[in-house]
């Protein structure tokens, strides 16, 4: 319980984009997706976390590819709450 993303989640309520870090695992950098868990009496109980990683948010969430074609984003950035860029990914000009 001493991950950052458990201390940053820790007792917040609601779902949570926290800091992306490199897995330990090799899957790269990874972008986790928290949540605080309560018991029926509103104890804190823990952390509930998913790991997306941004390869798999830059290919299966961020973009439109229809027939090999890349329709729409061009560049997509990932910004915390200040506005500051956690994440990018570019996939190069659509081919015509």
């Amino acid at each position: 319980r001493e991950r950052p993303w458990y201390i940053e989640s820790k007792e917040k309520r609601g779902i949570r984009w926290v800091q992306p870090y490199y897995d330990i695992n090799g899957l790269g950098l990874v972008l986790p997706c928290t949540m605080s868990l309560y018991n029926s009496k509103d104890e804190f109980g823990g952390v509930l976390a998913l790991d997306l990683t941004l390869d798999f948010i830059a290919e299966k969430l961020m973009f439109n590819v229809n027939e090999d074609k890349l329709l729409g984003l061009v560049d997509s950035f990932i910004l915390n709450e200040k506005g500051k860029q956690r994440a990018s990914y570019s996939h190069g000009p659509p081919s015509s």
